[in-house]
């Protein structure tokens, strides 16, 4: 950073020119500010004395104001939609679908069944070689997977990855030869001469397989070489039309190659944390490396991470509060997690019957929330959002004291219809005994941190949001952690020492 402080042509006369290098501290880090100072000789001491505080006062609020971005990197984020859902036609102010939509979230191996309630993913670009592609942002798988040339089952008219003089294509030989997070590869070590594959199966029956290459990526103008799938094959409806591949972002395990972004951390040097800020117009953002404290507002509230070996950013509920009435948080399964590649809040079942048995004794007086059709079956939308002021605020309780709320127009997503009109859908779905699934429209309206140094996850009410959104304390969830977002950074307490001792000496 360099502040120069110039004066008119006509006043240049009998002035000569004083270097000052001022060494402030951020984050651990030397920063050298070369400040060009034009002076008159004659200048009394107390003039000096009144120019050095202003220009402490110049580097304190340049400091202060840039202290939120240093490190950050930022990305535009889409939310896109997958798809119109079928109208069938329209009654007592719903719509009736003519089939259930789908959801996808890559989880196991073994996940061939399609779920309901997925209608929206969240994009981005990245560059891989020369090739810019539309990528899915998902917290819930590893391996990025972008189509290859010369893939004779992948959809034409989007791009491909050509290997060039800058890629490696991986060999099954080789350390780097892990698994893709849902399937190990089928070659073995030993193999000599074979390339390193992967496979992976999501839960809209789509698949896809190919090989491991490494090449230069570029992502928010973070440059490094990192490991990713190059699909040689695909099956269903892989991602076209909606994006050219799919970018994990979860939690690296020791038999999974390497996610792009914990690659360019450790090439570069960044801290590994990212924060996504996801709002209800079809947008959002995500940080890099720093948090942005201009995507928020108040304080993040951070719960620590269950499970810090697998894949999946997992946290502990401790329930979830409907009016007075309580669904514990045993009823979740054995693992809740922060998934942004699925758009439902997936509750495992336990707690999904009770949601709806709560539902149907206290809200039949909402039209299709008792009789046949109805929202738990998937197979109708409102007509208006005249509804969503007639249900209920969900809290979610969290480990750590953490409670977040999630009001009726999360959960009652906005949809376009086949007929040209919207809906207001229910996007809480039944998943099995074992797991919940927070998926993005638990995200909406927040900024979510996925801090991986500290091996937890923060929520904060995101900037110029809904005030139905909010974060806060569960009174008897215990001691929470925020983000210390009113503390002063070590370039800001340094600012503030050098000015008492400079007062202290001269006034």
């Amino acid at each position: 950073m360099e502040l120069v402080i110039e004066l008119s042509r006509s006043k240049l006369q009998n002035i000569t020119f004083t270097p000052l290098l001022v060494i402030a501290t951020e984050r651990s880090s030397i920063v050298f500010i070369d400040i060009y100072i034009w002076e008159k000789k004659k200048k009394t001491m107390k003039n000096r004395i009144v120019s050095s505080l202003f220009l402490l006062f110049l580097i304190g609020s340049s400091l202060a104001t840039n202290q939120a971005y240093y490190g950050s990197y930022e990305l535009p984020l889409e939310i896109t939609i997958r798809g119109p859902l079928e109208a069938s036609h329209e009654t007592n102010g719903f719509v009736v679908l003519s089939r259930p939509h789908l959801t996808r979230s890559v989880l196991s191996g073994k996940v061939n069944q399609p779920m309901t309630g997925d209608l929206f993913q969240i994009n981005t670009q990245i560059i891989v070689g020369n090739t810019t592609f539309l990528v899915q942002v998902d917290t819930g798988s590893l391996l990025m997977a972008i189509p290859l040339e010369g893939c004779n089952t992948c959809v034409e008219s989007r791009p491909v990855y050509h290997p060039s003089s800058t890629s490696t294509k991986v060999a099954c030989s080789s350390d780097q030869c892990k698994g893709s997070g849902s399937t190990p590869p089928s070659c073995s070590r030993t193999s000599s001469g074979e390339s390193c594959d992967f496979q992976i199966r999501y839960g809209d029956g789509s698949h896809v397989s190919g090989y491991i290459y490494e090449d230069v990526v570029n992502l928010a103008g973070l440059q490094g070489k990192a490991n990713f799938g190059a699909n040689d094959e695909e099956t269903g409806d892989f991602e076209y039309p909606r994006a050219d591949g799919i970018i994990g972002f979860g939690r690296t395990c020791s038999s999974c190659v390497p996610t792009v972004w914990d690659s360019l951390v450790s090439d570069l040097g960044l801290k590994n944390q990212f924060g996504m800020l996801l709002n209800y117009e079809g947008g959002g953002s995500l940080s890099l490396g720093e948090i942005n404290t201009s995507y928020y507002t108040g304080d993040i509230r951070y719960t620590p991470l269950v499970q810090k070996n697998t894949p999946f950013y997992s946290v502990k509920s401790t329930g979830i509060r409907i009016n007075d009435y309580t669904i514990p948080g045993s009823k979740l399964g054995q693992e809740v997690i922060v998934d942004s590649g699925s758009t439902a809040l997936s509750l495992a079942s336990g707690a999904y019957d009770q949601l709806r048995n709560y539902f149907q004794t206290h809200y039949c007086s909402i039209q299709g929330v008792c009789e046949n059709p109805n929202i738990f079956q998937g197979s109708i939308c409102y007509s208006s959002d005249d509804v969503l002021s007639k249900f209920p605020t969900l809290y979610f309780t969290f480990d750590g004291g953490v409670q977040v709320a999630i009001p009726p127009k999360n959960y009652l997503v906005k949809a376009p219809l086949t007929n040209g009109k919207y809906g207001y859908c229910f996007m809480i779905e039944r998943a099995d005994s074992t797991m919940t699934i927070l998926g993005d429209v638990f995200m909406r309206g927040y900024y979510t941190v996925f801090d991986n140094v500290n091996d937890r996850v923060g929520f904060a009410v995101g900037a110029n949001m809904s005030t139905t959104s909010s974060v806060g304390f569960d009174p008897a969830g215990g001691v929470n952690d925020s983000n210390g977002s009113n503390q002063l950074s070590p370039s800001l307490f340094l600012f503030f020492i050098i000015s008492s001792v400079i007062s202290c000496i001269f006034l």
